[in-house]
Formats: structure tokens, C-alpha cells, sequence
């Protein structure tokens, strides 16, 4: 009885020395498979960090364009408006000379007219010292580089 309990204890004994290598090989593998896993989760984090960083950069980058993009669109702004304002500038003088000029034919034709008059002789006088005047107003326009004429006052005040 002694001897079949003994072998009774040494199969049991067996078997789970037996139990114990399969659960240490499961285990074994278990870990592996693990270890794999963690080595896939910290590449993809790496890759996501990559990403993230990557996309922080290129927010930057086109953060910049923007503002470039801004300070060109006021610069361009800011020579369109002096453009119009050279424009209008020359419109005027335009209209300006116009008028002069069927001033000076109305005035030729009455000075045709009226050719020994005294008064006419002073009217024509003062009509070229106008003249004289605007020529040296657009003289110093194009000297000061400044088609507005209250800014052009402004200057030549300051002066």
C-alpha cells in the first residue's frame, strides 16, 4: 500500500511538474508576444510624436505665410492708394488744362475782339501769373514726390 501510494505521489508529482513546464511555456510565450507588443505600441507612439511635431511645424510655417501675406496685401493697398491718388492728381490737372485752354480760346477770340483795351491788358496779366503759379504748385508736386495737396502744404510748411 506504502509503494502504490508512493507511486500514486510520484504520478502526481509528475504531472505537475508537468503542469508547471506547460504554464511556464505559456507564460514564456505570453511575455514574448508582450514584449512584442509593447516594441509595436512605442514605434507608433514615436511615429504619432513624429507626426505631431511634423504638423506643430508646418502650423508654424504656414502661420509665417499668413503674416507675410498680410504685410504684402497692406503694402500693396498702400501703392494702389498712392496710384489713385497720382490718378486723380493728374485727372485734375487734366481738367485743369482743359479749362485753361478754352479760357485762353475764349479769351484769344475776345482779345480778338477787344484789342486795345486796358482792362483785358491786366486781366491777361493775372491770368499768367496764375498760370506761372500752378506750373511751379506741379513743380513742387513732382519735387516732393506728394500728389495730395494738403499733405504737399503740409511739407511745404514744415519746411
Amino acid at each position: 500500500e506504502v509503494v502504490a501510494s508512493g507511486k500514486k505521489l510520484r504520478a502526481m508529482i509528475n504531472e505537475l511538474r508537468h503542469d508547471k513546464l506547460n504554464v511556464q511555456k505559456r507564460m514564456d510565450e505570453k511575455n514574448a508576444l508582450l514584449t512584442s507588443r509593447s516594441t509595436e505600441m512605442v514605434q507608433l507612439i514615436n511615429i504619432a510624436n513624429d507626426f505631431y511635431a511634423e504638423r506643430t511645424h508646418y502650423r508654424v510655417i504656414c502661420s509665417e505665410m499668413i503674416a507675410d501675406a498680410g504685410r504684402e496685401a497692406e503694402e500693396h493697398r498702400a501703392v494702389i492708394q498712392e496710384l489713385n491718388n497720382r490718378v486723380e492728381y493728374y485727372d485734375l490737372m487734366m481738367q485743369e488744362r482743359e479749362d485753361d485752354y478754352q479760357k485762353a480760346l475764349q479769351e484769344a477770340e475776345r482779345q480778338a475782339s477787344n484789342m486795345n483795351d486796358p482792362q483785358e491788358e491786366v486781366k491777361e496779366a493775372e491770368k499768367k501769373r496764375q498760370q506761372e503759379l500752378i506750373e511751379a504748385f506741379d513743380k513742387l508736386m513732382h519735387s516732393f514726390g506728394v500728389w495730395d495737396v494738403g499733405e504737399l502744404v503740409e511739407k511745404f510748411l514744415a519746411k
